[in-house]
């Protein structure tokens, strides 16, 4: 009668100590999301930096920006689409962090303002988007495309 108890007892403490390994388990996993989530905004904000210090660090990139398409020579157009392409596909990796719930909202809403004004503003850069639309997921296409709808 006494090793019923025993087992009894054991069994219980075993079925406790599951319950808690399979707690800590779900703790840690959202830690690791956790973790992964302020590891991609990091990433995010180094990509950002990374391109604006190019800009401010390079004046013939500045002088680039601001000379008028027709007068730009085959190499400054290829630095350009190449630029361009650069920066559209760091929105779209920004967009699907965002939509994959990996970016804050905030910084989302941020990003998402830039993307818009600079579309808005920037005839160059809608026309690139139209011309190379064909790069890019669906999905970024589909978000774009409101955008634009939106800014008209």
């Amino acid at each position: 009668m006494d090793s019923d108890r025993l087992n009894r007892w054991i069994t219980l403490a075993a079925n406790f100590a599951v319950l808690v390994g399979i707690f800590l388990l779900i703790f840690e996993l959202h830690q690791n999301t956790e973790s992964a989530e302020l590891q991609e905004a990091q990433n995010y904000v180094a990509l950002s930096h990374e391109l604006d210090f190019r800009i401010v660090d390079d004046p013939s990139l500045i002088d680039l920006f601001l000379k008028p398409e027709d007068a730009r020579t085959p190499a400054e157009l290829l630095r350009i689409d190449r630029w361009n392409f650069c920066q559209f596909r760091s929105w779209e990796n920004v967009f699907f962090m965002h939509i994959k719930g990996v970016l804050d909202d905030g910084l989302w809403s941020g990003q998402e303002a830039f993307i818009r004004d600079m579309l808005k503003s920037n005839d160059e850069l809608h026309d690139y988007y139209q011309k190379n639309r064909k790069y890019f997921s669906k999905s970024f296409i589909t978000y774009l495309d409101r955008l634009l709808k939106a800014k008209a």
